[in-house]
């Protein structure tokens, strides 16, 4: 017996936004979780900023449109509530990884858990890399090794943390697609 909502049949109205509703209810609860503790965390002179990270994986299982339009909302609504090192960073930097990412997992390794950890890297360096291309283009060179050593240490400290965003992302996928990876 299937333990999926679409019981491998083609997906429903019904099941599109239980899984979207799903997805958003992750999604607030990473927001929150970014704005109540992880902004008040600091660790190797950064605050750890994990909301990249839903972007890189929702990307890795979902078709191009729906990861396109997921980065474009969410990005800018990160855009609009929080500051940025330019305007339309998240929207852009957002978009941009989910696109990438979506084209890694349907092209060159297979979506599963290590797609979805290499989705999450890709994610924060595509959102750093555009971070630090405004930091030039204000300061000049002289800012790309800070920008640079930055990204590496928000590798080192936030990416461990995808594999807890990776289960409850992978449980709604499983269930709404009735696929097991």
């Amino acid at each position: 017996t299937s333990t999926s909502w679409t019981e491998g049949a083609r997906m429903t109205r019904r099941d599109f936004l239980m899984k979207w509703l799903l997805y958003a209810a992750v999604t607030l609860l990473l927001v929150l979780l970014q704005s109540l503790v992880l902004t008040h965390i600091h660790l190797l002179d950064i605050h750890p900023f994990a909301l990249p990270l839903l972007a890189g994986i929702i990307a890795v299982w979902e078709p191009q449109r729906e990861c396109a339009f997921y980065g474009l909302v969410f990005g800018l609504v990160c855009d609009l509530t929080m500051p940025a090192a330019m305007p339309c960073l998240y929207t852009l930097s957002f978009l941009i990884a989910g696109l990438l990412v979506n084209f890694i997992a349907r092209k060159l390794i297979m979506p599963g858990f290590w797609c979805s950890m290499v989705g999450a890297a890709l994610a924060l360096v595509v959102t750093d890399v555009l971070q630090a291309l405004s930091q030039i283009y204000r300061h000049g060179s002289a800012a790309f090794a800070a920008a640079a050593a930055l990204t590496g240490r928000e590798l080192l400290l936030i990416v461990p943390l995808a594999p807890l965003l990776y289960l409850p992302l992978h449980w709604i996928y499983r269930r709404t697609r009735g696929v097991y990876t």
